[in-house]
């Protein structure tokens, strides 16, 4: 998933925390934000206090548990590229 999200640059990524095969979604946005600064936004059926605090570290741009409704996510992902934006905007300014 790394070298795929390096090789596309996305501008934003949906994904499930459970990713089959024992893979984790929290561990690859960690990995995907160690090399690159694309928003991510998880969904998924998991909602407990660890699932909630590894959210956070991971530096997500939204997570929604599903059953979720469809303006939710619409309104979720507008929101995670505009923070992505304002963020670099931010970054910009502060390194000129």
């Amino acid at each position: 998933m790394l070298d795929k999200a390096e090789k596309d640059r996305p501008e934003l990524i949906i994904m499930d925390i459970n990713l089959g095969q024992g893979g984790n979604g929290i561990d690859a946005a960690k990995r995907i934000n160690e090399h690159n600064k694309i928003p991510i936004v998880f969904l998924s059926t998991d909602s407990d206090e660890d699932t909630d605090e590894n959210v956070i570290e991971a530096s997500t741009y939204g997570y929604l548990v599903k059953p979720f409704k469809p303006q939710t996510l619409k309104t979720t992902l507008i929101l995670a590229l505009r923070r992505h934006e304002l963020e670099q905007d931010v970054l910009k300014k502060v390194q000129a």
